[in-house]
């Protein structure tokens, strides 16, 4: 039976989770942390090794920010402009990214979503791939992963994620990522925050959104209230996941975008037999 396994790098550890699915429901097998050395395609070898067995789909991450380009579209073939803006991007003399890109309607609107990841990422991987005879389905971005934790979302997200002390929020609709802020503890309070990201943003959001929060101890007392008004999603207990409390790692936020990868590759895999 076919293993699901995401796995988010870092720059010093890999987070793995590996996951089966049972009929319509997912299991998880194992989740654990690798120590990085200096040569990941090693580092992936020593993991693929221990599903060396069973046949593996393997779904990745890099946690490094990548390029993200939100337009709205105005021509009569978006398509035709998307291309000639990703050729336009990859050619750059100083450009280092790979773009992808699909074109979302979101209310009503069509809007061109470019995500550039970085291209010796992509190569590290397409190696590691090739000599470790691991099949890669899937290479997501940061952070994404985490919103593939549940199966949909009914209202947008944003996503909270402290990192060395700093917040950033992800107002998110679906798995594109509409604005980016980070938030100035110094000069503003949360509510302050939330009105600039609201009032930034390309897509003016009619209904409200709910909160998916990675924040300290200290920093999550400072937002409790805005957290609780807007309502805050719950990663605790997943609905199509029979064990996912079980391996709950007190809301680490490496190893719940390590599950999304893992769940999202299983949930693909009953959504196309399911289409056959």
């Amino acid at each position: 039976m076919t293993q699901y396994c995401g796995i988010i790098i870092t720059e010093t550890d890999l987070y793995v989770s590996v996951v089966k699915r049972i009929q319509n429901k997912i299991k998880v097998l194992d989740r654990y942390v690798y120590k990085r050395s200096k040569s990941l395609i090693s580092d992936l070898s020593a993991i693929h090794s221990k599903n060396k067995n069973i046949p593996t789909i393997y779904s990745l991450a890099y946690t490094e920010i990548p390029q993200l380009i939100f337009n709205k579209t105005c021509s009569s073939n978006p398509l035709q402009d998307a291309w000639k803006q990703r050729d336009k991007l990859v050619s750059a003399k100083d450009n280092r990214y790979t773009y992808q890109f699909i074109l979302p309607t979101i209310d009503n609107q069509e809007w061109s979503y470019m995500v550039g990841i970085s291209q010796s990422n992509i190569s590290q991987l397409q190696c590691a791939e090739k000599q470790n005879h691991m099949e890669i389905e899937v290479v997501s971005y940061w952070p994404v992963p985490l919103l593939d934790l549940h199966q949909k979302h009914n209202k947008p997200i944003l996503l909270l994620i402290e990192n060395n002390n700093i917040v950033t929020g992800y107002l998110c609709i679906g798995t594109v990522i509409v604005s980016t802020i980070s938030w100035n503890r110094n000069t503003e309070t949360p509510e302050n925050m939330l009105q600039r990201l609201l009032e930034e943003s390309p897509i003016r959001l009619i209904d409200s959104f709910e909160v998916q929060a990675y924040l300290s101890d200290e920093t999550y007392l400072l937002w409790k209230d805005t957290i609780t008004q807007y309502g805050e999603v719950n990663t605790s207990n997943i609905n199509d996941v029979i064990n996912h409390f079980t391996y709950r790692w007190n809301n680490d936020v490496y190893m719940d975008a390590a599950a999304g990868l893992s769940y999202y590759l299983a949930r693909s895999d009953v959504q196309a037999e399911e289409e056959k």
